[in-house]
């Protein structure tokens, strides 16, 4: 079966957090709130529809996704 990854949006107060839904084999998977960046959360949902990703290996890279946004900010304001 083929995966279908859709760009969710979630408005905040002053700005809007696009996640993503996922479904694949009959199950469906919904991660909020990753990023304020419609350019990187596009970029995530096109390496996940490589049909090379494996379904058990989604959990990981949007892991590391987070993780590098986070490090990221950490460095822009000096806290690491």
């Amino acid at each position: 079966m083929k995966r279908e990854i859709v760009i969710t949006e979630k408005l905040n107060e002053d700005s809007i957090s696009y996640g993503l839904k996922i479904r694949e084999n009959g199950k469906t998977k919904c991660f909020s709130g990753l990023t304020e960046r419609k350019d990187r959360i596009e970029q995530l949902k096109r390496n996940l529809e490589n049909s090379d990703v494996s379904a058990v290996h989604i959990n990981d890279i949007i892991r590391d996704f987070v993780t590098e946004d986070a490090c990221d900010r950490l460095l822009l304001n000096s806290l690491l």
